[in-house]
C-alpha cells in the first residue's frame, strides 16, 4: 500500500511541479528531467531505469546552477517532486541512491528545505503508518 501511494504521490508531484515551473526560466530542464523521472517510474527493466536515472542525474547538475539562484519556494517543487520518486524507488538501492545523489545536488545551498521537506515527508508517512495500524 505504501509503493502505491508513493507511486500516486510521485505523479502527482511530478504534475504539480511541471506547472509551477512552466512559466520560469529553468523550464526546459526541469521539464526534462520530470520526463526522465516518469520514464523511470514506468520502466520495467532494469537497465531502462538506469539509464533514465542517469539523464536525470546528469540534469540535476545542470538544474543545481539555475536552483542556486532561485529562493526557496521556487526550488520546492521539484526537490518535493524527486523526493516522491525516491519514496517510489525503496525496493531499488541502486535507484535510491541515484535518486539521492539527484536530490544533493538539487538542494546545494538549499539544505533547510530539503530537511523540512524530508521531516514533513517522514512525519506524512508516520502518519499513515498509524492509521493503518488502527485499522485492523
Amino acid at each position: 500500500m505504501v509503493a502505491a501511494t508513493a507511486a500516486m504521490g510521485a505523479e502527482r508531484e511530478a504534475r504539480a511541479c511541471a506547472a509551477f515551473y512552466g512559466t520560469l526560466g529553468i523550464a526546459q530542464p526541469v521539464l526534462r528531467c520530470l520526463r526522465c523521472l516518469r520514464q523511470f517510474a514506468g520502466s520495467t527493466a532494469k537497465r531502462c531505469k538506469d539509464k533514465h536515472l542517469e539523464e536525470a542525474l546528469l540534469l540535476s547538475r545542470v538544474l543545481s546552477e539555475g536552483l542556486q539562484a532561485l529562493g526557496e519556494a521556487e526550488a520546492q517543487p521539484l526537490l518535493r517532486c524527486v523526493l516522491a520518486f525516491q519514496m517510489e524507488a525503496t525496493g531499488s538501492s541502486s535507484s535510491f541512491q541515484k535518486l539521492e545523489q539527484i536530490v544533493t545536488h538539487l538542494a546545494v545551498g538549499k539544505e533547510a528545505l530539503l530537511a523540512r521537506e524530508v521531516g514533513a515527508l517522514l512525519a506524512h508517512l508516520t502518519l499513515q503508518r498509524e492509521c493503518a495500524c488502527s485499522w485492523r
